[in-house]
């Protein structure tokens, strides 16, 4: 490559060998111009760092050398802006504004640097969430624990409880729905919701012959055995069939009665 000035505003221009004498534009003043010759000009030098007889040229030559250095070393990170800093060592004159620059340069070029300081900073936020945890901990173990409508000591209040909604296992609760029948085991009642939903009454009442199937009016007492998702066990507790122990539908018991 070969690099010239613009006559007109003084820019700096590189172009291919190959390119000369052919006519172009400046990048920055938009002047006609054409491309010199190879002879005319210097070559372009390649080196990444220079030799100390280089910076024997004019002042300004340098700090152009020296800026070009500077933007290369921000593209390509922390290797080319210690090379910077060893040439600022060997100029001299403004070294000291110069290396304050190199010093940014070199953090914005390490990743590292960055990452450190953000986890850091997410340290001190989790340990500063970690101390808010620990204090609402403490508020909610001096919190006093009441049963269900006991008197609060220390504010002499009533504590609010929400009512069940489903009876658990031992409590005494009622078939409160239904076709009046109820299975004595997992099996006939599949067999009898199938014959229920078929409107098979003859099916039904061979079952209840065999002993499958039970009458339970609306309103039994039976006790909760293995309460479930979908249907649970219950003993009923009073009537004919009392102490017999029956599988029925969940939205068919309703109330605690304990």
């Amino acid at each position: 490559m070969i690099e010239f000035q613009c006559p007109h505003c003084e820019h700096r221009i590189k172009a291919q060998i190959n390119a000369a004498g052919i006519r172009s534009k400046c990048p920055r003043c938009k002047a006609n111009l054409t491309v010199p010759m190879p002879d005319q000009v210097e070559p372009l030098r390649h080196d990444l760092l220079l030799e100390p007889e280089d910076f024997l040229e004019e002042e300004p030559v340098n700090k152009r050398i020296i800026d070009s250095r500077i933007k290369d070393a921000a593209k390509t990170g922390v290797e080319k802006v210690g090379r910077i800093a060893k040439l600022t060592l060997i100029i001299g004159g403004g070294g000291f504004a110069f290396l304050i620059l190199v010093a940014v340069l070199m953090n914005l070029a390490n990743p590292d640097a960055a990452l450190k300081s953000r986890s850091e900073r997410l340290e001190k936020e989790i340990e500063e969430l970690r101390g808010r945890n620990k204090e609402l901990e403490q508020k909610v173990a001096l919190t006093p624990k009441v049963a269900s409508g006991a008197p609060v000591q220390d504010e002499k209040k009533q504590a609010v409880t929400r009512k069940r909604k489903s009876p658990r296992t031992g409590d005494i609760t009622m078939i409160s729905g239904g076709s009046g029948y109820l299975a004595v085991d997992s099996k006939s009642h599949s067999r009898m919701m199938k014959l229920a939903i078929a409107k098979d009454d003859i099916g039904l009442s061979q079952m209840v012959l065999q002993g499958k199937i039970i009458a339970t009016p609306i309103g039994t007492k039976v006790r909760m055995i293995d309460p479930g998702f979908l249907t649970c066990g219950v003993r009923i507790i009073d009537g004919p069939h009392s102490g017999k122990y029956c599988i029925v539908p969940v939205e068919f018991v309703s109330g605690v009665f304990n």
